[in-house]
């Protein structure tokens, strides 16, 4: 339906002056921050992969999954607004941190909007829409698949890449679309806590 609309102006004349505009805008505005939002979607997909994998992996070794799970869905319930104000608290000029540093002699860092502290809290984030589905995958790995491979002589680090990896790959695909998507057209972490210089579309679109 949105690719239907996108044919039609304001007064729902069929045209292609949206797309005119798309891709002729003043200095390629439009494609430049959709090429950014890309960019830094998959960043923060893939820092949100490295860190969600070994905790996934970690938390099927457990006895008691059920309460760690519930620890790590727990921040889903916060408000995005009171995450991220929070993250201007710890991240500010006068904040958590640069007060740390000031009680240890060193001078505040400019860390509040740059592309770290988007990238950190949009991570922090999406972080549970990556972990979940990467557990109910390993969860299911048949650990005598593991054993059989290091009975013909295969080590850990072989044994991870030819059988754990390839049986996760569909939990990899999925906390990837739910962490990618929502990171693509994100709009409230670039303004909040984001630098003027990873402008996003959907903070451009917004203003």
């Amino acid at each position: 339906m949105i690719i239907f609309q996108s044919f039609f102006n304001v007064e729902g004349q069929f045209s292609l002056e949206n797309y005119k505009e798309f891709f002729t805008s003043q200095n390629l505005t439009y494609l430049k921050m959709s090429f950014n939002s890309v960019l830094y979607a998959g960043i923060v997909t893939l820092v949100t992969l490295l860190i969600s994998y070994p905790t996934a992996y970690f938390l099927t070794l457990l006895k008691h999954r059920q309460l760690w799970l519930m620890l790590i869905v727990l921040p889903t319930w916060v408000n995005l607004l009171l995450k991220a104000y929070a993250f201007i608290g710890i991240f500010g000029q006068n904040g958590s941190i640069n007060s740390f540093l000031s009680f240890l002699g060193v001078a505040p860092q400019q860390i509040l909007f740059t592309d770290f502290s988007f990238i950190f809290v949009a991570s922090y984030i999406e972080l549970p829409f990556m972990i979940l589905p990467l557990y109910t995958q390993l969860v299911k790995l048949d650990n005598r698949l593991l054993e059989a491979a290091s009975d013909l002589g295969a080590g850990p680090i072989k044994s991870f890449f030819t059988i754990t990896l390839p049986l996760s790959k569909t939990g990899i695909i999925a906390g990837s679309m739910l962490v990618f998507v929502p990171a693509v057209g994100e709009f409230v972490i670039p303004e909040l806590v984001g630098g003027s210089e990873n402008l996003m579309i959907g903070k451009v679109l917004w203003q």
